[in-house]
């Protein structure tokens, strides 16, 4: 389980619903959870998509210890050729989490929100 280097990015730009917008530079091969591939270089993420009022309860959308798992699973999610479920895709986001060393109660805060709130994100990708 890992990930081949680190995610690089460059900002992208601004969006007043999500903030900011990064697009990674290289691609990064991954493999999690029996599952493995390439995040293309200019992949676009908002990095976590965590409500505003978390961010002072230190979960920021560019968290370090969990930003390269966000964009790993933002790159599943907006794939609309994935051959991953959703529930899939959560769990090789958790997996991620867990290899990059998120703590346990981040991890599942972050996930457990993601199984609750994603699913909207995951069906308008799939429109």
């Amino acid at each position: 389980m890992s990930f081949s280097a680190p995610i690089a990015f460059e900002k992208h730009g601004w969006s007043n619903s999500q903030g900011l917008i990064i697009r990674t530079v290289g691609d990064v091969d991954w493999s999690f959870a029996g599952h493995c591939g390439v995040i293309p270089s200019g992949t676009i993420s908002d990095g976590a998509s965590v409500p505003r009022f978390a961010w002072s309860l230190g979960i920021s959308p560019f968290d370090g210890d969990y930003f390269d798992a966000a964009v790993l699973h933002d790159f599943i999610y907006r794939d609309t050729e994935t051959p991953f479920t959703r529930k899939q895709a959560d769990r090789i986001f958790l997996a991620a989490m867990v290899w990059l060393g998120v703590g346990f109660w981040k991890r599942q805060t972050v996930f457990r929100a993601v199984r609750m709130f994603g699913g909207k994100p995951w069906n308008d990708n799939r429109k």
